[in-house]
């Protein structure tokens, strides 16, 4: 059961289910009434869901096929599963560096509550106008990559989750844990509310499920994920409610058809790039995420002003998929190698995550990328590479320290 955690099996589950809604939403005009008005406003035109678009996303499904089994072909034979760290102690600056990045993101919206023009205009503003609350929260952070600290809360709570599912940790270790999950938490479901943050919260949600499910060894809590996915769709109508007051119809309804227009957007990004021709962006849309980390997002819209633009006019709204991003990146040829290469990488940290703990950590992060890859290519989201480092950064000074002990250990043994 726990093959169903594979990348191809995610790949497979998130294109049908996103390929299927955004598919039920257009052949039902009369029940989803609202579809044309949301792709009016994003400029989306139906005719651009054609041939070509299809076919390559058929060329993109083989190369995801063939990146699979070349990876399972030379992955090493698994061995049981270990944790390699001491627990307690990473845990321990886990909570820490949470509680740092919850503190800089709570003061970074206290401070900006009179800017808002005081508490009651700031509650007004989430309520009657997001738009406003969102450019006053991001003209007002407190230094250049703020906003991976709170980018970065996912992350640190799969950490916990990690541990916690792996038996190891002490008694105030699992207090320590849950405090983490819960802060973490807390801290998710307010950003979607004033800063329309809910893809953090899923990846919150997935990639703590996928660890949990990793470090016990096959699926876990399937009887919590109707909850969990309860959760985020009362975040999702609370959101929707707020953001969309000026229309008539009840609140459940626009939740409900705004929540399919996503979907129809997504699959719209995936087919658009084919209906135009767009100058190859040469990276700028895969690899938009380590540019951002880098700070060279600028410098590259500055070298390539044309791609930019191009591209500009050739989605809606959000980016384009994990699919048809390598294509205007690198072409057809380029683009499926990428594809290949990508599910490839995934597949053989899915390998190594079913054998150590850090493994499955980390691919509980590619996991929940997966499932959003109609929606884009967020296995090089900067949120997602600052989380990993994060990851990394924590665990690999507990690593030195016990392999350190082991070998005083062994140097100390009696002959």
């Amino acid at each position: 059961m726990i093959g169903l955690l594979s990348p191809l099996s995610l790949l497979t589950v998130t294109w049908c289910v996103a390929g299927g809604v955004a598919w039920i939403a257009l052949a039902l005009p009369d029940t989803f009434d609202l579809i044309p008005l949301f792709m009016a406003r994003s400029g989306i035109d139906p005719s651009r869901f054609g041939l070509l678009g299809g076919l390559w996303l058929i060329v993109a499904a083989l190369s995801a096929v063939t990146g699979s089994l070349a990876a399972q072909l030379v992955a090493a034979p698994r061995t049981g599963f270990r944790i390699g760290f001491s627990p307690d102690r990473v845990v321990r600056r886990v909570e820490i560096m949470t509680r740092l990045f919850v503190g800089i993101t709570l003061i970074w919206i206290a401070l900006c509550v009179p800017k808002a023009g005081g508490p009651a205009h700031f509650l007004h503003l989430a309520e009657e106008e997001p738009a406003i609350l969102r450019a006053i929260l991001l003209d007002n952070t407190l230094f250049p990559g703020m906003r991976l600290a709170y980018g970065a809360l996912p992350a640190l709570a799969c950490l916990a989750a990690g541990l916690l599912a792996s038996g190891a940790l002490s008694r105030i270790g699992k207090r320590r844990a849950w405090r983490i999950v819960v802060l973490s938490g807390l801290c998710l479901v307010i950003l979607p509310i004033v800063l329309s943050q809910r893809i953090l919260l899923m990846q919150f949600l997935v990639s703590a499920w996928l660890a949990w499910s990793l470090a016990r060894g096959r699926l876990r809590g399937l009887l919590l994920l109707p909850l969990l996915i309860g959760l985020f769709c009362g975040i999702w109508f609370l959101r929707e409610a707020l953001t969309n007051p000026t229309l008539s119809d009840p609140v459940f309804d626009v939740a409900k058809q705004k929540l399919a227009f996503y979907f129809v957007n997504d699959m719209w990004n995936s087919f658009a790039p084919f209906e135009s021709d767009i100058p190859h962006a040469l990276g700028a849309v895969s690899f938009r995420g380590p540019l951002i980390l880098l700070s060279l997002d600028g410098a590259y819209d500055a070298t390539f002003p044309a791609q930019i633009e191009a591209l500009d006019k050739a989605r809606g709204g959000g980016e384009s998929s994990f699919f048809s991003a390598p294509y205007v990146d690198f072409g057809p040829f380029g683009g499926a190698l990428f594809v290949a290469l990508s599910v490839f990488l995934a597949q053989m940290l899915f390998q190594s995550a079913r054998s150590h703990l850090l493994g499955a950590v980390l691919y509980a992060q590619i996991g929940a990328a997966l499932l959003f890859a109609p929606h884009g290519n967020y296995m090089l989201h900067q949120n997602l590479l600052f989380g990993a480092l994060c990851i990394l950064w924590l665990c690999r000074g507990t690593r030195r320290r016990r392999a350190a002990q082991l070998q005083e250990e062994v140097h100390h043994a009696p002959a």
